[in-house]
């Protein structure tokens, strides 16, 4: 349909989801904006295409919190973004290679 309107197609983006998640969890602007800062790095390294934008954002939520000491579990993630534990834990392993990655470049 797209296509023959000749209208752009718009990929779903774990970014686009982050600002309903921080809302229904209540999170501070801090692991918010981390949140974020994660999902677009996992953007820019193509990790995030094919996936649920809303599992990636998930992951990114939980790994932010982690780092930033703001207790999540995966099953209230899992829970508010509707997805499942084993797909949070799945984007943020995938996640936490591509930082690992980042920070062994800059060393």
């Amino acid at each position: 349909m797209n296509v023959t309107l000749e209208l752009p197609t718009v990929v779903p983006r774990p970014q686009n989801v982050l600002p309903r998640l921080s809302k229904e969890l209540e999170l501070p602007d801090d692991v918010q904006y981390r949140a974020l800062r994660l999902a677009t790095i996992a953007d820019n390294a193509g990790i995030t295409i094919g996936c649920q934008p809303q599992g990636f954002a998930a992951a990114c939520v939980y790994e932010a919190g982690k780092e930033l000491g703001y207790p999540l579990t995966q099953r209230e993630l899992a829970d508010v973004a509707n997805t499942s534990t084993a797909t949070i834990r799945t984007h943020r392993n995938a996640l936490l290679e591509v930082l690992d990655a980042q920070n062994s470049a800059i060393q």
